[in-house]
C-alpha cells in the first residue's frame, strides 16, 4: 500500500512530536526541577527543595509535590504538600499566563517574631525588596486560586504567646491585573480556626481599580480574647480571666484621594463570659453576655450610631480603699510628654473632632451592683 507525501510528512511530523514529548516527560522534569531549586535558593537565600515533578503536556499542567522552604535553624519555613497548576491554551494566542487553575494543597508556614519589627524570615523580605524593580507589569489572567488545608504557627517570642491557624481554606474564583477587567469584582472566600475559633471571611474587591474599595463580610465565634491581652496598646492595670466574642460585620472600605481611607461597618457583637478582676485576682466586674447591634461605625470620623445593647448577668463589684476606687484601674495610664517636645507640640498639634455616638436602646437584667468601703471602719 502506498502513502500519499503529504501524508508521509504528517506521519513523520506526528512520529516526531510523540518522541519529544515522551522525551520531555522522561528527561525534562529532572532538569526544570533542578533549575528551579537552584533559582530559588539563590533568590531567597535559603534552601529551596522539591520532592518531586509531574508533567502533563497535553493538558499544560503540573503537579509539584513536596515543596519546601527551610527555615533559619533545622526547622521548615514553608512546605507544601502539592502545588497543582495548569495553563489555558489561550496564553499561547494572548501572549500572556492564562492559569485555569491554581491548587495548593497542605500548605503550612511557621514563622517567628523576633523582636518589635523583625520576624525570622525578614531577610528573604530585605533581600526581595533589594532587588531592582520592573517598571512594565506582566498582565496575567488567574481563573481559580485554592488554598486547601492550610496552616500557621506563629511564635511572637517577645510576649512568649504562640498561635495556631488551622484547616485554613482560601478560594478566589477569578483574579485579573488587565486593565479591562479592572471593574470586575474579586470575591475571596477564608475560612480557618484560628486558636480554637471560627473565622469565616468573604470579600468583594477590586484590587486593580483607583480608587481602591472593598466589601467585607466577617464572621467569628467563640475568639477568647484572653489570648491577645498582650497586644494591647496601652499598659492594663486589671487582668482579664475569660471573655469570648462572637462576631457577623459588614465592612465598607474605600481610598479616596480627596478624603483618604473611609471604612463603615455594621452588624452585630456578642461578647460572653467576660470576668475582669484586679491584679490580685479580686473579682470587679463579671457578665454572661452583652449583645451589640450597631447600624454604623465610623472610626476615622469618631462616629458610631448604636441600635442596641443588650447586657444580661451584670455583676460590678466595687470597692474604695484610701487611695481611691478599684475601678480606677480600668482608666489607662497615659505617660507624660517629654518635656522637650511639650512646646513643639502645642504648636503643631491639630484639633481633633469630639466623638459622636448614639444609642437607640440600652436593656439590663439581672444586673447586681456590690459596694464596699475600706475607709470606714465599724
Amino acid at each position: 500500500m502506498r502513502f500519499s507525501r503529504p501524508l508521509k510528512i504528517f506521519a513523520v511530523v506526528a512520529a516526531s512530536i510523540a518522541v519529544l514529548g515522551v522525551a520531555v516527560v522522561a528527561f525534562a522534569p529532572d532538569w526544570i526541577q533542578r533549575s528551579i531549586e537552584e533559582s530559588a535558593s539563590a533568590e531567597l537565600g535559603r534552601k529551596f527543595s522539591i520532592q518531586s515533578m509531574e508533567f502533563l503536556p497535553t493538558e499544560l499542567r503540573v503537579k509539584i509535590n513536596g515543596v519546601v522552604i527551610n527555615g533559619t535553624g533545622d526547622g521548615k519555613f514553608v512546605s507544601i504538600d502539592q502545588i497543582d497548576a495548569a495553563l489555558d491554551w489561550h496564553t499561547l494566542t494572548r501572549f500572556m499566563p492564562v492559569i485555569d487553575h491554581l491548587t495548593l494543597s497542605g500548605a503550612k508556614i511557621a514563622i517567628a517574631r523576633i523582636e518589635a519589627n523583625r520576624y525570622d524570615f525578614s531577610d528573604i523580605v530585605d533581600r526581595l525588596l533589594a532587588k531592582p524593580k520592573s517598571n512594565s507589569p506582566v498582565n496575567f489572567e488567574l481563573r481559580q486560586l485554592n488554598i486547601e488545608g492550610g496552616a500557621v504557627d506563629f511564635d511572637d517570642r517577645p510576649v512568649k504567646k504562640h498561635h495556631e491557624v488551622r484547616d485554613l481554606r482560601l478560594r478566589v474564583p477569578f483574579l485579573s491585573n488587565l486593565p479591562e477587567q479592572a471593574d470586575t469584582n474579586v470575591e475571596p472566600v477564608f475560612t480557618a480556626m484560628v486558636n480554637g475559633s471560627d473565622v469565616d471571611l468573604s470579600a468583594q474587591i477590586k484590587p486593580f481599580k483607583e480608587p481602591l474599595g472593598a466589601s467585607l463580610e466577617l464572621k467569628f465565634s467563640h475568639f477568647d480574647l484572653t489570648r491577645y491581652l498582650a497586644y494591647s496598646p496601652i499598659s492594663l492595670r486589671v487582668k482579664l480571666a475569660s471573655g469570648v466574642l462572637d462576631g457577623d460585620v459588614d465592612v465598607e472600605v474605600t481610598n479616596r484621594k480627596d478624603v483618604g481611607t473611609v471604612l463603615k461597618a455594621k452588624g452585630q457583637l456578642t461578647l460572653g463570659k467576660l470576668d475582669i478582676r484586679e491584679l490580685s485576682g479580686a473579682p470587679m466586674i463579671a457578665l454572661s453576655q452583652a449583645k451589640l447591634a450597631f447600624s454604623e461605625l465610623d472610626p476615622f470620623a469618631r462616629s458610631i450610631r448604636i441600635a442596641s445593647i443588650d447586657i444580661e448577668g451584670l455583676d460590678v463589684r466595687v470597692l474604695r480603699r484610701a487611695d481611691g476606687f478599684n475601678l480606677d484601674a480600668l482608666k489607662p495610664l497615659q505617660a507624660a510628654p517629654k518635656a522637650a517636645n511639650v512646646a513643639n507640640t502645642a504648636n503643631t498639634a491639630k484639633p481633633v473632632a469630639a466623638a459622636s455616638w448614639q444609642i437607640a436602646e440600652l436593656t439590663v437584667r439581672d444586673a447586681k451592683i456590690g459596694f464596699a468601703d475600706e475607709t470606714v471602719k465599724p
